[in-house]
């Protein structure tokens, strides 16, 4: 037997705990966020349709950044962040340049001070990319 009290065998053992304690924090803290949405979907159920509609698309916009980041941490691992981030921004300039011809939304008539944000948003978020 090993002299060292800590050896392969137990290893797993360790790993074992260590996850378990993980999903217990975690099962908490999703109890939590589920009571929060609950909480916060309640308070708006009488208020309008539009309220509703709004923790819909709330809702909706964190399954979508889940996907990409579960998306985002395999594939990164086969090609590069910058590669990566210009498919997932192309990506969704095409579908809002479709969306906006289909529902009839204008690319014209917005403020310098809004083009100015739609700048900020196309570029600030790939500063992160830099050093990777």
């Amino acid at each position: 037997m090993s002299e060292n009290w800590y050896d392969s065998r137990s290893q797993g053992v360790f790993s074992f705990s260590g996850s378990g304690q993980l999903l217990q924090r975690w099962l908490h803290t999703m109890g939590i966020a589920i009571i929060g949405v609950m909480m916060i979907g309640w308070g708006d159920f009488g208020l309008s349709g539009q309220a509703m509609l709004g923790d819909l698309l709330s809702v909706l916009s964190v399954i979508a950044v889940v996907g990409y980041l579960l998306i985002g941490q395999s594939t990164v691992k086969m090609m590069s962040h910058w590669l990566y981030s210009f498919c997932v921004f192309m990506f969704a300039a095409g579908f809002f340049t479709i969306y906006n011809i289909v529902t009839n939304i204008t690319f014209l008539g917005y403020s310098r001070l809004d083009w100015g944000m739609f700048v900020l948003l196309a570029t600030v978020p790939m500063l992160s990319h830099l050093n990777q």
